[in-house]
Parts: structure tokens; C-alpha cells; sequence
């Protein structure tokens, strides 16, 4: 939960907390390697002899709070030798009890932990009242036992470290089973849709599942080999695909596809005299598939510009569909 707040606590805060607890846990520092660990965790920059810089002045002062200094060693010592939580704020604790009453991610922790939970909440008010708005989503995963019962079990696999065992239904149809290590989660709020990554080694690619089209998942008891997250960074970290679209506002199409498209990254511009839009969509390789879905989806109000080879497929696509109607 710390992770997804760090934008609501100053980084002068979260940087105090772990320079405090990295000293309670025995990390040796003087005053001048404390005033450089600061530069390191808070990201403030200037030059500690300057007296005027009023960020200088604070940083001197909250050290000399702080900490205390070994007259012999000239190391830091606090006054309390424990480490000090990071409490949640209110916001952090309105924001559990919304997620611990919403039945869609019961998932996410065990039953008895999760009443407990809100048990200590009681009295709490949630971050957004439920009576004072409802959610407007596709159906998607929101009843799926059977997803919800794949979330569970990767969710332990994940923090075991272990492969899984898993029997895919492709949209042709087709099923494949394989063994492979779960890398990450992704959920797609416009669609309501979850979504595995995993690592295939025998392809060396990631490979993106619908746990909609899951037909079987187990854990295995074969660990994730330590080198797969730096692969996984790797494909991540090279050039995105990218299709540019043509669209008129025919039956809401603008909103449909920016709604259908909401998880990726895009660019759009539009000319006001012809009300004519162009988006630019950037996108994984293992996404492509689905890009062509729901540009397909989209009907004839849109036109696919580039590149050419998506501009074929989509036009091969509907030649093939066109003959079961002639």
C-alpha cells in the first residue's frame, strides 16, 4: 500500500524514514555521509556550506534532531535504537476501507485478514461513499469465479516463485498447455479484464494471457529462474509497436476507441472543420492480437494509416469475414 501513496508523502518524509531505519538497523554514518545519503534519498541538490539556502537550514537542523553523534566514531546514533514506522495517512486508511468493501478484489487478501482489517476500520469512513456513486464498467471478470480462483493461486505464486502449469484457449479456438513463469499481473479497468505476462524460455518472449481464456492454471513446485526479470526488462525496455488510426465520430466511435484503448500509451490531434481525429496507438508485440480486435471493433468508422502490414491484416481479416455474408 506504501507504493501506490508514495505520491501523497513528501520525499523529504519517505527519504527521513529510511535513513532512520537503515541507522536503527546498524548502517554506519557521519554527520557529512548523512548529508549525502539526503542528496540520495530526497533528491535535493546544493551545496551544504551555503548558510542562506533554506533547504540547507532545515536538512542541518533535522540531522541535529535526529541524531545523535558518537563523540569517539563520529557516528550517527538515535535517541529511540528501534525502527520508526511509516503510520498511513488518512487518506492511505480511507482508501483500504474502499478497497476492503469492494467484493471485486476480495482476492487480494485472505478472508479472515480481510475482516479483521475491517474490523480496526470500523468508524472509518470509506475514501468515496458507496451511496454517493456506482461504478459504469463492462461486466468483464467482476463475477468470474474461475478468475478470481486464478488470482488467488498466482497471487501465492508469486510470492513463492514459482512457474506455472496453464491450458490457454486461443481465439481461434485452438488450446495450448505449457509450463512458464508468471511475471506480472495487468488489469484493464475500461474492459474489466485481467491479464498474465508471462515468460515462455523455450520462445525466449513474454507472452500476454486473458485469464478469461484460461481453461486450467496450477502452480508447480519448478522455481522462476533468477535471470527472467532482467530478460522480461529487456523486452520492455525495447522500441513499442505503433498503428495510427482515421476515425469519425460515426455512432461514438471517437469514445468507444479511446475508451477501448485507454491502457495504452497514444497521441491524437483532430481537424475541427472536417471532424475527422488521427490516434496514434503505441503498444507491447504481445498485444498486437488485440489491437487488431478492437480496431476491428470499431467498424467503418475507422481507417488504418500505418503501417501497411496492420493496414493488410485488418483488410484480410474483413475479405475473409465478407464472404460468409455473400
Amino acid at each position: 500500500m506504501q507504493n501506490l501513496f508514495n505520491e501523497t508523502k513528501s520525499r523529504l518524509f519517505l527519504g527521513l524514514c529510511q535513513i532512520i531505519n537503515e541507522v536503527a538497523c546498524g548502517t554506519a554514518y557521519t554527520r557529512e555521509e548523512l548529508i549525502g545519503r539526503f542528496k540520495t534519498c530526497t533528491g535535493f541538490h546544493y551545496d551544504p556550506e551555503d548558510t542562506c539556502n533554506a533547504d540547507a537550514i532545515r536538512e542541518q537542523e533535522l540531522i541535529d534532531t535526529l541524531f545523535l553523534f558518537d563523540p569517539k566514531t563520529k557516528q550517527a546514533r538515535l535517541y529511540v535504537s528501534e525502527k520508526i514506522p511509516a503510520l498511513p495517512s488518512t487518506l492511505e486508511l480511507q482508501w483500504l476501507k474502499s478497497m476492503l468493501l469492494d467484493n471485486d478484489f476480495s482476492w487480494l487478501l485472505p478472508e479472515e485478514l480481510r475482516q479483521k482489517l475491517l474490523q480496526r476500520l470500523e468508524g472509518r469512513q470509506p475514501l468515496v461513499p458507496e451511496h454517493l456513486w456506482k461504478r459504469i464498467q463492462q461486466h468483464g471478470d467482476a463475477d468470474s469465479a474461475k478468475v478470481k480462483a486464478y488470482l488467488q493461486q498466482l497471487q501465492i505464486g508469486f510470492q513463492q516463485k514459482v512457474k506455472i502449469h496453464y491450458v490457454n484457449e486461443a481465439a481461434s479456438g485452438r488450446l495450448y498447455e505449457d509450463t512458464a513463469a508468471p511475471c506480472r499481473l495487468e488489469y484493464d479497468l475500461a474492459a474489466n479484464k485481467y491479464a498474465l505476462v508471462i515468460w515462455q524460455e523455450k520462445e525466449n518472449r513474454a507472452v500476454k494471457l486473458l485469464l478469461s481464456n484460461l481453461q486450467d492454471l496450477q502452480l508447480t513446485n519448478e522455481p522462476i529462474p533468477e535471470d527472467i526479470p532482467k530478460k522480461l526488462d529487456a523486452f520492455y525496455a525495447q522500441p513499442k509497436q505503433t498503428v495510427t488510426l482515421q476515425l469519425t465520430n460515426t455512432v461514438n466511435a471517437v469514445e468507444r476507441c479511446f475508451a477501448l484503448f485507454a491502457p495504452y500509451d497514444k497521441t491524437s490531434s483532430v481537424d475541427d472543420d472536417l471532424e475527422i481525429y488521427q490516434l496514434e496507438i503505441q503498444y507491447y508485440a504481445f498485444d498486437h492480437d488485440e489491437v487488431i480486435r478492437k480496431i476491428l471493433s470499431l467498424g467503418c468508422a475507422v481507417t488504418v494509416l500505418r503501417p501497411a502490414a496492420a493496414r493488410a491484416e485488418v483488410r484480410d481479416i474483413l475479405l475473409v469475414a465478407r464472404q460468409h455474408y455473400l
